[in-house]
């Protein structure tokens, strides 16, 4: 049987923290399917994109987690950890020039105040 999330009453905030604490420990799967149901309740939540991306980054999926990365840009309160992930990716496709210029780009708009 298929829970939603209605159902359980579970908040998105406690789902994008779970799928948080899910992705640091490694379990990608649920990871995502936590981030997957935080979107059933809020589509535009930045967190639980920027977490579903970086589950898909980890996953290998990376031109997928970079377009989502992409478009949480000027989206998200919180640019420098998309910046930072947006980095690591181009960092494991090898493209080391590039992940230091996002790594830079993303510690310029932090200083800027922009968090």
């Amino acid at each position: 049987m298929r829970w939603s999330v209605e159902q359980t009453g579970i908040s998105k905030k406690d789902l994008v923290l779970r799928g948080n604490l899910l992705l640091a420990g490694n379990d990608l799967a649920k990871a995502l399917m936590a981030f997957d149901k935080a979107l059933e309740l809020d589509a535009e939540d930045t967190a639980a994109q920027t977490g579903r991306a970086i589950v898909l980054a980890r996953q290998g999926k990376f031109d997928e987690a970079e377009q989502l990365l992409r478009q949480q840009l000027p989206l998200t309160p919180d640019p420098a950890r998309v910046y930072l992930e947006l980095g690591r990716i181009h960092e494991l496709r090898g493209d080391h020039a590039k992940a230091l210029s996002v790594f830079r780009e993303g510690i310029r708009v932090h200083e800027q105040g922009r968090r």
